[in-house]
């Protein structure tokens, strides 16, 4: 988990969230060993919990 935001919302109602993913939260290791930064795919998802997520973000 990089990033999060709780949201209390009444019945009915929507809100809108806007989070950023920096590319340093995002390196991997690559074929050398080495750590690579870069443009990397992340997805986003939506819950009442960890344990109850519910809908996935593009």
């Amino acid at each position: 988990m990089t990033r999060f935001a709780q949201v209390r919302l009444e019945p009915g109602a929507s809100a809108r969230v806007r989070a950023g993913v920096h590319a340093d939260r995002t390196p991997f290791t690559g074929r050398e060993l080495t750590q690579i930064v870069g443009r990397a795919e992340v997805e986003g998802l939506v819950g009442t919990s960890p344990d109850g997520l519910s809908a996935g973000l593009p």
